[in-house]
């Protein structure tokens, strides 16, 4: 798996929304790969910090709308 190709799926995948077998060629990925490793591992934190303030969270209508607009950036960016 090739770093853009991964990161497409970060989301689902920090979710627990991927097939174990895909989620485990990412795990592999992210184990020979020092930068997605970092990049994980800060998305981690960020997401963590997010979920401890007090902010309110988009409903599940504007995370999906929001998902599929990044899908469709990513899509026109390569």
């Amino acid at each position: 798996m090739k770093c853009g190709s991964m990161a497409q799926f970060l989301s689902d995948y920090l979710d627990h929304e991927l097939d174990p077998r895909f989620c485990e060629k990412i795990n592999r990925h992210k184990r020979l790969c020092g930068p997605c490793k970092d990049f994980i591992s800060s998305l981690k934190m960020t997401l963590k910090t997010l979920k401890n303030s007090s902010s309110p969270r988009p409903s599940s209508q504007i995370r999906t709308k929001l998902r599929r607009a990044l899908e469709r950036i990513e899509k026109h960016s390569k």
